[in-house]
């Protein structure tokens, strides 16, 4: 079982490294699709999909940062600065659409903050 669980990871290492994304691509990407390389999948119109920076989301995140770091302002402040123009600053959807406020929150501002520093993005 266990050597079942290291192939598996082994296969979703390579996948990434290979620059293809499993899931729902993160708040600040879009998916770019391809048609699946493997052709019985590409007959099922089955598609694969890598990680593009989306060019309206992307800049939410960047902008998060300094405001945070720099004027040291807290995560609902920062909400309230983004929720002035949603059109620019478009808020997240959570997975299940039936927890979406339409606005930011404090905590979403927190969950990127955290995220991204984990990540190194930011």
């Amino acid at each position: 079982m266990l050597n079942m669980v290291e192939l598996a990871w082994d296969g979703f290492i390579q996948h990434t490294k290979q620059g293809w994304n499993i899931g729902r691509p993160p708040y600040e990407y879009l998916a770019d699709r391809v048609p699946h390389p493997v052709p019985a999948r590409r007959a099922e119109g089955r598609t694969k999909h890598r990680l593009v920076p989306d060019p309206v989301r992307g800049p939410v995140i960047t902008r998060i940062f300094p405001v945070r770091a720099l004027e040291k302002l807290g995560y609902d402040t920062i909400a309230d600065q983004l929720n002035i123009d949603l059109e620019r600053n478009p808020p997240p959807q959570p997975v299940d659409p039936a927890r979406a406020v339409g606005r930011w929150t404090g905590s979403a501002v927190r969950e990127f903050l955290c995220f991204s520093a984990l990540q190194g993005t930011v």
